[in-house]
């Protein structure tokens, strides 16, 4: 049995450009030094990392998804293109097509499968919606996270009632809207007590009460926007869920 760090590292590259007059080298020493890091405090026989490539499956199924995000400054986009084209010089992997946590999910799916070990480590919590062990490699020297609050495991239950709740919440932070002013209380309050197919069955009624005629679409799409792919093609049909 092998011990796998599958790293969604679209925010470690931030992290690592973060700040002015980074050169090169700094930015090569900042990636080295949190990769090593991650992968030691993981316990990793292999560390697995994902980064973004070209085009992404969610664009097509709604263009106004992440289309409120600033354009980055020119000093930033040299800065992340040169870091960017290092990580696959040192062996990560482009995700062309999709993003860099569906990646690290489809790797997690096939390790499960193999009974191999898994952790996923990211700083989005949307990936939190994947059962097994979460590391969390955020936080800074100013605003560190405490050692405890780096792990989160996500049983199968809690994994789909994240997902669900997403459905009602929302992402604000990737444009993608869901029921109108209803946050986390309002879906704890909407799902708590629900098996898994009753807590679809409530997003449902709040969809056909949000969305009248095109509650179906927006469901749809909104199922695709937010689910963590297994594989490319794999499209989420809320109706097989029922």
């Amino acid at each position: 049995m092998t011990n796998f760090t599958n790293v969604d590292a679209d925010s470690l590259i931030y992290k690592c450009a973060y700040g002015d007059n980074v050169t090169n080298d700094m930015l090569k020493s900042r990636w080295n030094a949190k990769v090593e890091h991650i992968k030691v405090n993981t316990y990793a026989d292999h560390l697995l990392v994902a980064i973004k490539g070209h085009g992404n499956f969610r664009e097509a199924l709604d263009p106004e998804y992440k289309a409120h995000r600033k354009p980055q400054e020119p000093d930033m986009k040299r800065k992340l293109n040169w870091l960017a084209q290092y990580a696959l010089e040192q062996g990560a992997f482009q995700c062309d097509g999709w993003e860099a946590d569906d990646q690290v999910v489809a790797w997690a799916y096939e390790q499960d499968k193999r009974g191999d070990q898994y952790v996923i480590a990211a700083i989005d919590k949307d990936i939190l919606q994947y059962p097994g062990n979460h590391y969390n490699y955020g936080g800074s020297v100013k605003k560190p996270i405490p050692e405890a609050d780096r792990w989160v495991f996500t049983s199968p239950d809690e994994g789909w009632f994240r997902f669900c709740s997403q459905l009602i919440t929302g992402d604000a932070v990737d444009n993608i809207k869901g029921i109108y002013r209803a946050g986390p209380a309002r879906a704890k309050k909407e799902l708590t007590g629900l098996d898994k197919k009753g807590q679809l069955k409530a997003v449902i009624e709040m969809y056909k009460d949000e969305y009248k005629t095109d509650w179906e679409r927006k469901l749809h799409v909104n199922c695709n926007l937010i689910y963590m792919r297994r594989f490319l093609e794999d499209e989420f049909i809320f109706g097989d869920h029922l």
